[in-house]
């Protein structure tokens, strides 16, 4: 990989893709108010005067670098954090972005399947060379 990545997701394999966050210095404006940080569970931040609304929160790595560019673009709180899946790449890093003042929204079988990959992991984790561990912060989730 370059010093300077191709940001843009035209020709990328997914290794340089997942990559490509590791040295992102700035979120991504992919539309007017709408932002990116990039890495194994990309995060999009879209603005507005009266707060944010987080999508995805990525992983916890991607959380604490995607949090800090984040914040270069808006000082406004982050008012729903929307979760569009029960991975951990997506929810791996909601520890950083939950307050009491924000709601996580899910789907209504996110619980649910949250638990099914649970019970799954002693399974991946003998096939994995790396110890995978989610979040094991208890937030209440709006389930819709």
């Amino acid at each position: 990989m370059t010093s300077a990545p191709d940001l843009s997701p035209n020709g990328l394999r997914v290794a340089d893709l997942v990559r490509s966050g590791e040295q992102q210095t700035a979120a991504i404006e992919r539309a007017p108010g709408i932002y990116e940080s990039r890495g194994v569970g990309n995060s999009y931040l879209l603005t507005s005067p009266d707060g944010s609304v987080l999508v995805n929160a990525g992983t916890l790595a991607d959380a604490r670098r995607g949090h800090e560019l984040f914040q270069r673009i808006s000082s406004t709180p982050v008012r729903y954090i929307i979760l569009t899946q029960s991975h951990a790449n997506q929810y791996g890093g909601l520890e950083v972005y939950k307050t009491p003042d924000n709601t996580v929204v899910a789907h209504r079988l996110y619980p649910q399947d949250r638990r099914y990959f649970q019970s799954l992991a002693a399974h991946y984790q003998r096939g994995s060379r790396r110890n995978v561990v989610g979040s094991r912060s208890a937030f209440t989730i709006a389930c819709a």
